[in-house]
């Protein structure tokens, strides 16, 4: 109980992306509350998420908090442990967080909190400070907690979207907060039968937040040991039934599917609405239903740019007819698309291009909300507007970081698919000024092709014959080759520990120093090459791979 404890957990930031320290990042954290009439030492005691390990991290001698008083613990795992940071992150989708007290007392379990699906920004914490029942709160990191008093209508919520036959991965589907608060979820239940009001009851201290934050995936693979975000049943492809009910057992939304499209999600459109559609090419789970937008396409982006160059954003038209542009909205937000409104009267030709420049979607006197796009990646989104009013069709694309100058375009394969990838040339109209007023003369043109080298993944292995009756893993490879003509540095020269990498399907840092020689390939494998000569023999037997190929793992 918090009254026999002086000191216990007060607050907890699981899910935090905008509380920013004075380095940028945004960390998680925990906040203890000394209870007792005196100052207290809580060198010794430690904090943990796994009631296993108990002194995963351990307060530093003479860490004193005065009566009263608050002390806030870093919980960011990019950092390494130190006297104000835990090494270790929270979970947003539920988790623990646990007190224990000092060896010399018997390391006992001082407190302990168990929270649900945590809304972005928003804080769980005692009213009041340090003998209260946990709720929602304001992030108070250091004084006193702020409960929030004002929560949104349970009885609003939406089954929004989902996905019963994925290509890949679980089955999945979406709720939707349309109140302007943040709504409390614990306790409510979930289902795929109307006949079972109680199937799955969501975590206790889980909430769904609201604006930008409105959307909240559940996973439907039957193992809720995974977090609050995965329920105990799976969804049928051939027709199913998704249902959300109160505490009280009444129905609050619920839908049922007939047969589904493989890859293809369904649902409201637009969000919350009572039209159910499919989204053939846009899932979009955690974020606003859209439908494609097939007219126009967000065709090229400058985002890493010196003057006399700067951010531009390329748009094309996909018909044969103009379009009257006015109204639509340009934002690097699919969440919160309506921050630049193309000016009335932009008319985009039959075929044709229109350019929109960072002097304009910058500008605090011509944007609702002015945006520049990201060097280190970023989105771009188009919204179709008519009558003033968004439709809900949309373009969107992603892109990853860039080299200075060089822009992202739209590439269309020769099987019909478009990617939005680096390009081997600039195609906004005036692409080498003098001048940032020169470069904004230019209207689009047609786009370059796109830029591949000087280093290609020219071959990857991810199925190879199973060995008996084991998976085959040490024959899986990625290999690069350079098709450049001169030798490539897998590094930046200029800070050599600042290496290439592989990302997504593996995780590989290469060596600083490494060059890679024209025409030359490396393979990299899920093994270590110089601690595991047995499997680098095997593996160079397999593919009769003489000694002159670098191997390079895991």
């Amino acid at each position: 109980p918090p009254a026999a404890a002086s000191v216990v957990l007060n607050e907890v930031l699981a899910n935090n992306t905008s509380q920013a320290e004075p380095d940028g990042t945004t960390p998680d954290w925990v906040e203890v509350y000394n209870s007792s009439p005196g100052e207290t030492d809580l060198g010794g005691l430690s904090l943990s998420d796994d009631s296993t390990q108990p002194a995963r991290w351990v307060f530093p001698a003479n860490t004193l908090v005065g009566a009263g008083q608050h002390l806030r613990v870093l919980c960011d795992p990019d950092k390494p442990a130190s006297a104000t940071n835990t090494g270790f992150g929270l979970k947003a989708t539920g988790g623990f967080v646990y007190l224990f007290d000092k060896p010399e007392n018997g390391g006992s379990l001082v407190d302990a909190v168990a929270y649900g699906l945590q809304a972005a920004n928003f804080s769980i914490g005692r009213t009041p400070d340090g003998t209260g029942a946990w709720g929602l709160n304001l992030p108070t990191a250091g004084s006193a907690n702020l409960a929030v008093t004002a929560l949104g209508d349970q009885t609003n919520l939406k089954m929004n979207e989902w996905m019963a036959a994925p290509t890949s991965g679980e089955d999945w589907f979406e709720l939707y907060n349309p109140n302007p608060q943040p709504v409390a979820l614990g306790g409510l239940y979930l289902s795929d039968d109307f006949s079972d009001r109680t199937k799955h009851p969501i975590a206790a201290l889980s909430f769904i937040g609201s604006g930008t934050n409105a959307w909240q995936v559940f996973v439907a693979d039957g193992n809720t040991g995974l977090g609050a975000d995965h329920v105990n049943f799976a969804l049928r492809a051939g027709g199913e039934v998704l249902a959300l009910w109160a505490a009280n057992g009444a129905l609050i939304d619920g839908h049922a599917f007939g047969a589904q499209q493989t890859g293809v999600s369904q649902g409201a459109f637009p969000d919350g609405g009572a039209e159910i559609v499919s989204f053939p090419r846009t899932a979009s789970p955690g974020e606003p239903n859209y439908r494609w937008l097939d007219t126009v396409a967000i065709n090229e982006a400058l985002t890493h740019t010196d003057l006399p160059l700067e951010d531009a954003i390329e748009l094309h038209n996909l018909t044969d007819q103009p379009i009257d542009l006015g109204g639509w909205w340009l934002s690097d937000d699919r969440a919160k698309v309506e921050k630049f409104q193309i000016p009335p009267g932009t008319l985009l030709p039959a075929g044709g291009f229109v350019v929109f420049y960072e002097s304009a979607f910058s500008n605090r006197e011509l944007a609702a909300i002015p945006f520049s796009l990201g060097s280190k990646g970023d989105e771009v989104t188009l919204a179709a507007v008519s009558n003033n009013v968004l439709t809900g069709y949309r373009a969107t694309v992603k892109f990853g970081a860039a080299e200075n100058g060089v822009s992202f375009g739209r590439y269309v394969t020769s099987v019909g698919d478009a990617h939005f990838v680096a390009m081997s040339a600039r195609t906004f109209g005036v692409d080498e000024p003098s001048t940032v007023e020169q470069f904004r003369l230019g209207h689009g043109l047609p786009n370059a092709s796109p830029k591949v080298g000087p280093v290609v993944i020219s071959e990857i292995m991810y199925h190879p014959p199973d060995l008996g009756t084991n998976d085959n893993t040490r024959d899986e490879f990625i290999e690069l080759r350079s098709i450049d003509s001169l030798p490539t540095p897998l590094y930046d020269p200029a800070h050599p520990t600042n290496t290439w990498r592989l990302r997504d399907a593996v995780d590989f840092e290469f060596p600083s120093g490494l060059d890679l020689a024209p025409g030359r390939s490396v393979v990299v494998v899920s093994f270590d090459p110089i601690l595991d000569p047995v499997s680098l023999a095997a593996f160079r037997a397999a593919y009769s791979l003489d000694l002159s190929t670098l191997v390079l793992g895991p």
